[in-house]
């Protein structure tokens, strides 16, 4: 099986990181965005910030996690690493699924869910428990692939389970 250059995999580490960035990103900017809906007090208001989350759902979570998953598959297929060859590979696989399948099934039909309940009953304040209820649910959600998303980030830096080899200093302890 033919692997990648040195140069393709710089570049393919460039557009991975980007895709991380903009997926954390993303998330980050929904949790900032439940929090200022929480406390808005105007129909207008709840209604302009769902259309944020939806919007960030669409041009940061979704093309973020999107890059990380088809860049995780061509490293597994082009690269040395492979897909089950390490551990911490492995464990990375599984907390991506384990973050993004709760997110494909309920983030957006939570936002819609949201918006018909403001719409149906011209809900004018976030505090109508509710909608407070809807947004405390999001926000966990978002919470929750947040926490997942940084581990994985540390699980990419540290390598856990990764044979060392030994270097000068461990041989003398």
């Amino acid at each position: 099986m033919k692997k990648l250059s040195s140069k393709t995999m710089k570049i393919l580490k460039a557009i991975h990181f980007s895709g991380v960035t903009v997926w954390v990103s993303g998330v980050m900017c929904t949790l900032v965005i439940l929090l200022a809906l929480s406390q808005q007090t105007s129909h207008e208001g709840i209604l302009a910030l769902l259309s944020l989350i939806e919007l960030a759902d669409y041009l940061l979570i979704i093309p973020g996690a999107t890059i990380c998953y088809l860049l995780g598959t061509v490293y597994g297929l082009f690269t040395v690493w492979g897909f089950i060859k390490h551990k911490w590979i492995i464990l990375k696989w599984i907390l991506y699924n384990i973050a993004c399948i709760p997110a494909m099934i309920f983030a957006l039909p939570s936002v819609e869910a949201m918006r018909q309940f403001v719409l149906l009953n011209e809900v004018a304040a976030a505090s109508v428990p509710e909608l407070r209820d809807k947004l405390v649910m999001h926000g966990m959600l978002s919470s929750y692939i947040l926490v997942i998303a940084v581990v994985i980030v540390f699980i990419s830096v540290y390598k856990p389970f990764k044979k060392r080899k030994n270097t000068h200093a461990d041989r003398h302890l």
